[in-house]
């Protein structure tokens, strides 16, 4: 059990794989982790983590539609449901389903902290195939976040150019804040997601993989203050946990945080308090 409290701000608790939901979230609780948000990924995701931040106290949602699950929208992931679950996707269309979101966002205050994840991946959809429809609903993502005053989570794999010019043409000047989820660039990027937006870098597990020399720049150098802490479970284990591991849990976060300060060669507690205060004064949580 770490010796400091720590927040997940970024996981996918609904997924069908987990073998045992209830005990992976109880393991997360008695490490130190005493907030998880649970990220949407489409309808259903999002229907997933709304309903398992209305069970959990701890818990918060996001609502969004993933890039790459932009071309399945109408035919949701199969993983995306949580145990017991029989809620079946309605939304044939990106209006029906910005709708349903928006009308989610307002039925669910407290609860629902966040737009997204969303943005480009070029990793598992070529970009001339499907430029037009992921900006498409990274704009309503936008709309939704202004609208509302929420944070966007955005997502980015090979396509770090389109989003930067996304933002310059779209973000910066708006007052949209957010997190650049799962950051893994470089210090030039960092700098421009940071001090040009004014958005937060989501740190996870690629923190403490060995071929990560560029990443730890980017956390030695980047001001606390426009850190925060996440796992992306099932995702990305950090290197410790994934030799016994190879599925991710919020349980693991303890490791990245330690990552962290070693990095900084900060006291881990200071650390600690610090990445709780950007995600708190982030996600108004």
């Amino acid at each position: 059990m770490a010796n400091f409290p720590i927040i997940d701000t970024h996981t996918h608790g609904y997924f069908s794989g987990w073998e045992d939901p209830e005990a992976m979230f109880e393991r997360a609780r008695e490490a130190g982790v005493i907030a998880q948000i649970q990220i949407g990924c489409d309808e259903r995701a999002s229907h997933a983590a709304i309903s398992l931040a209305k069970k959990n106290e701890d818990f918060y949602a996001t609502v969004g539609l993933h890039p790459t699950d932009v071309k399945l929208l109408g035919n949701p992931h199969p993983e995306h449901r949580i145990p017991g679950s029989t809620y079946e996707a309605t939304a044939k269309t990106a209006d029906g389903l910005f709708t349903l979101f928006d009308r989610w966002i307002i039925e669910n205050p407290g609860k629902v902290v966040g737009i997204g994840e969303c943005g480009f991946d070029w990793y598992h959809d070529p970009r001339e195939a499907a430029f037009d429809s992921q900006t498409d609903i990274f704009l309503r993502h936008v709309a939704l976040a202004k609208k509302h005053d929420l944070p966007l989570i955005i997502h980015t794999r090979n396509a770090t150019e389109d989003v930067i010019s996304f933002f310059k043409e779209h973000i910066l000047g708006t007052g949209v804040r957010g997190v650049v989820h799962c950051f893994s660039e470089d210090l030039e990027s960092a700098k421009f997601f940071t001090e040009e937006a004014g958005f937060l870098l989501g740190i996870g597990g690629i923190v403490t993989y060995k071929k990560s020399d560029i990443l730890r720049d980017v956390v030695r150098e980047i001001p606390i203050e426009m850190l925060i802490t996440e796992t992306d479970a099932p995702f990305l284990p950090p290197q410790e946990f994934r030799k016994k591991n190879s599925t991710n849990e919020p349980v693991a976060l303890v490791e990245v945080v330690q990552k962290i300060a070693e990095v900084r060669g900060e006291e881990i507690e200071s650390v600690a308090e610090q990445l709780i205060a950007n995600a708190r004064n982030l996600f108004r949580i």
